[in-house]
């Protein structure tokens, strides 16, 4: 169940010469959490975004954008604001408003898509 994300993490973890038992140490997990997110079962969770981009050396900015496909800084900025999802939802719909996007929706398409991660 690879995807573009899960391949972007392993090769840039493997340009850094990095073992994924050392992405693990950095992040504070198991081996088998970076290998189920190189093999597209999971996502990071939390702060686990910012200390994965930076153990991978790529900026977390780029890292979202691969695992999002999104290409709207605002709403990439506003769903890794660590706002609770009420506030995120009310900035989205703001802001969707504005640009004549259905932000909401878009975003909403990602947050099923990793809470099937999770459950997996």
């Amino acid at each position: 169940m690879k995807n573009d994300f899960s391949r972007f993490v392993a090769a840039a973890r493997d340009r850094r010469g990095l073992r994924q038992k050392d992405v693990a140490q950095r992040l504070g997990v198991s081996p088998a959490t970076i290998s189920n997110i190189e093999n597209g079962h999971k996502r990071p969770a939390g702060d686990q975004w910012k200390q994965l981009a930076c153990a991978l050396g790529v900026p977390w900015q780029e890292l979202l954008d691969r695992a999002t496909e999104m290409s709207d800084h605002v709403e990439r900025a506003i769903i890794s604001s660590g706002l609770d999802r009420e506030h995120q939802d009310a900035l989205l719909l703001t802001y969707g408003s504005f640009a004549g996007r259905d932000s909401l929706e878009n975003v909403k398409v990602l947050r099923h898509r990793d809470a099937g991660a999770e459950d997996a």
